[in-house]
């Protein structure tokens, strides 16, 4: 995902909101964060969020900053019931 899709996915997003794209969760075991945040995450860090049900365990493995925001993609541990 380049620039221009860097802002794509943050156009709706106010400076402290986040976008979280789990559409490759079930097949893949990834989920992409999108955020205009001045607090850009670092490889490593790590996020749980909630998708269809479950919990999920994730951790940035990439990541793309541009003027208009970042953007990670995570690699998810196991699911856990939520």
């Amino acid at each position: 995902m380049g620039h221009r899709a860097i802002a794509a996915c943050l156009r709706p997003l106010v400076e402290t909101s986040y976008a979280i794209l789990d559409e490759d969760l079930a097949d893949r075991g990834e989920v992409t964060i999108c955020s205009a945040d001045r607090l850009i995450p670092r490889l490593g860090d790590r996020f749980t969020i909630e998708s269809a049900g479950m919990v999920h365990d994730v951790g940035v493995f990439s990541l793309t900053t541009s003027q208009a925001g970042w953007r990670v993609t995570c690699r998810a541990d196991e699911p856990r019931p939520k």
